[in-house]
């Protein structure tokens, strides 16, 4: 017999199935969180919301766009489905 002839050895079993080889993994503990830290996060994510809210011309300008992509993006759709003719 050559070495890749040799048969693999056996899992362990036991009368439930196979044996784990290595025990599962343990889920960390949560951190526990103040409450004046919970405030602090939040304070810090609706600062950091609105600075890129205004970076990209406003809440104004964001809604004009979307309502402008959603406009081109249902006439395409209906001229696809032949409810509006094409120009």
């Amino acid at each position: 017999m050559s070495e890749t002839d040799q048969p693999l050895p056996e899992t362990p079993t036991s009368s439930s199935g196979p044996i784990p080889l290595s025990p599962p993994p343990r889920k960390p503990k949560p951190e526990k969180v103040t409450l004046g830290e919970a405030i602090a996060r939040g304070w810090d994510w609706i600062t950091f919301s609105w600075q890129t809210l205004q970076r990209l011309g406003g809440p104004g300008e964001i809604f004009k766009s979307l309502s402008t992509i959603t406009g081109m993006m249902v006439k395409r759709t209906l001229i696809q489905w032949g409810v509006l003719k094409q120009k």
